[in-house]
């Protein structure tokens, strides 16, 4: 018998691959996308998962777009909106590849199919917000009072990104003393949903006249945090009102159809609570101006000398709203520790927290005419 041929490993490699390239002509292949990460050189590796039940795995397969692929595909998807981003399930045309240096088993892909992609989209939507309306969470937060002076207000965005320098520039810009407790959080990419719900929970527990989440825009893919199931409930079941500001100016995520009031971008956030604090500020002139009637003396009169009790109540002093200067923008911003590593303090945040609760009211109730006063505790680091 004639020994049996000794391959060497690049030449075994190269068989494999030509066997696969016989078996698997090009093919279409859906599956969910995850672990994204773009090179240098203008390619895109990612990997195709299929769940089972739960979160496990059945399958796993490496994916890759080569750079002339790859633009040619983002154009394709840009024109609708989308973009190849973690947790979205896509339909695509690939040949499969055992690549060599590495002994990997990978799809080589060459088109995405984006009306696919929009049915998935829109079929996860319709279902989620059938699961909110059944649970009784569609209208939970929008049923709760927004006050007359919202004035201090709990931000939750990305550090240092333009959302949050539009929505703190436009308050500061208003000359009413807004106090702002912020949380970072990623507002996009892997990891986003763990850090929104935790930044949303903690905000949620402070003593706050509303809560705004905001971010800048982006693609409709960009934008699929915002339509998960976990950052939905965090917002429906938040226990002050939520105002959201994302940045779309076509597409409302389901966030936006559980929060309170949903307006288009971090700017018309800011605007909404300086209009409200601005109509307060005029009835409460309006009040001062308008001279009482007889009636209403009379009425007084009466009711102080029967032992009732007085239905008047004084004009409330609101001088402690105070001026808020650009001078002074950076000190009304009272910063959390949140979602910053393991090492940078997280494990006192109870205590930080319970301090910053303290101060809070505190300031509230000891608050002047030289308007309210906050301090910057800790940093929070880079945003994303």
């Amino acid at each position: 018998m004639a020994p049996s041929a000794t391959y060497s490993v690049s030449e075994l490699a190269a068989e494999i691959g030509a066997v696969l390239a016989d078996s698997f002509p090009p093919l279409w292949v859906v599956g969910e996308v995850q672990r994204v990460r773009p090179s240098q050189r203008g390619h895109l590796y990612f990997e195709l998962i299929e769940k089972g039940q739960g979160e496990s795995i059945l399958a796993k397969l490496d994916a890759v777009l080569w750079r002339s692929d790859h633009e040619r595909v983002r154009s394709v998807l840009a024109a609708q909106g989308l973009a190849i981003v973690e947790g979205v399930e896509i339909r695509l045309r690939a040949s499969v590849d055992f690549y060599g240096p590495a002994g990997r088993l990978q799809l080589v892909v060459r088109e995405v199919d984006p009306l696919f992609f929009l049915g998935q989209l829109e079929r996860r939507r319709r279902e989620l917000l059938a699961e909110l309306a059944s649970a009784g969470l569609l209208e939970r937060n929008r049923e709760l009072p927004l006050p007359e002076l919202p004035l201090t207000v709990g931000l939750v965005t990305s550090e240092g990104s333009a959302a949050y320098h539009d929505f703190l520039t436009t308050l500061a810009e208003s000359g009413y003393g807004f106090r702002v407790l912020f949380v970072h959080s990623a507002v996009q990419g892997k990891g986003a949903e763990q850090e929104l719900v935790s930044a949303l929970e903690l905000a949620g527990s402070l003593p706050l006249d509303c809560l705004v989440l905001v971010r800048g825009g982006g693609s409709r893919s960009d934008l699929a945090v915002f339509d998960s199931r976990e950052v939905a409930r965090a917002v429906a079941l938040c226990p002050v009102p939520v105002v959201t500001g994302l940045g779309h100016e076509i597409d409302q995520a389901i966030a936006d159809r559980v929060a309170h009031t949903a307006v288009k971008t971090p700017t018309k956030a800011a605007e909404l609570l300086v209009a409200r604090v601005a109509e307060a500020e005029a009835e409460l002139d309006a009040v001062e101006e308008e001279p009482l009637t007889e009636e209403q003396i009379d009425a007084m009169v009466q009711a102080a000398t029967s032992g009732e009790v007085d239905s008047y109540t004084p004009t409330p002093d609101l001088s402690w709203l105070g001026d808020f200067s650009d001078e002074t923008a950076d000190e009304e911003l009272l910063v959390l520790n949140r979602n910053r590593g393991e090492d940078e303090g997280n494990e006192d945040i109870d205590a930080l927290l319970e301090e910053q609760r303290r101060e809070v009211l505190g300031e509230h109730e000891q608050a002047g005419g030289d308007g309210p006063v906050a301090d910057r505790p800790t940093s929070a680091g880079e945003g994303d």
